[in-house]
Order: C-alpha cells, then structure tokens, then sequence
C-alpha cells in the first residue's frame, strides 16, 4: 500500500482487507466516499462495513477515539459499533473498521439575523 499522502486504490483496499480483516469475499463491493468532517480516508463495504484510514501520526488519539466509541455503542444502537483498529507501519497508517450506518450528512443551520 502507498504512503498516507498518496491516495489508496480500491485494489489495495481490497487486498488489505483480505489479508487484514478477514475478508475473504472477492465480491466485495468497496465505493470510497468523500462526506464528512475528517480527512480520513474513507470507504463503504457492501453497505455493512465503513473503513477509516488516517495517518498513523494520529493513532494514539484514534485508539481512545474507537475505545470511547466502543464503550457508547453498549448504550445505544445509533452509534456504529467498532469491529477491528490497528496500525499499517509499513505504510504510515492507522484504520478503524466500523460498522456502517447510513444516514443524512449534518449540516450547520444558516444563522439567522433578525433586526
């Protein structure tokens, strides 16, 4: 895989997936998706599954991110569950595979000015 400034193929995607997680189905559909508030890397498994790439700079505070994450998940089933996070050294990145739950993106309301 490239370095974390370089963009991702979604053949290597796939393939880290395959020798990473587990994931043996070469049917796997994977859309990268470009909404959102981070700079992650981010993409789509057959609308089950939403892998977050970021640069491995960011790992100790994404590791308390996905702990935090984890332990709200037992509340409520509005927040995705974490399956799997770990470190690419090889190629300076951090993941996080959540659970994918689709929904509308969150936009900031105009602000309103009333004389």
């Amino acid at each position: 895989m490239k370095s974390s400034k370089e963009s991702i193929s979604l053949e290597d995607i796939q393939r880290f997936l395959q020798k990473e997680i587990s994931f043996e189905s070469d049917s796997l559909s994977i859309k990268q998706i470009h909404k959102g508030f981070s700079k992650d890397q981010k993409y789509i498994m057959d609308d089950r599954y939403l892998l977050r790439m970021f640069s491995s700079d960011e790992v100790v505070q994404r590791q308390q991110e996905a702990d935090t994450v984890k332990q709200l998940a037992q509340y409520s089933d509005t927040i995705p569950k974490v399956i799997q996070f770990g470190l690419r050294e090889e190629c300076e990145l951090g993941y996080m595979l959540l659970e994918y739950m689709s929904g509308t993106l969150y936009m900031k309301p105009s602000i309103l000015y009333l004389h």
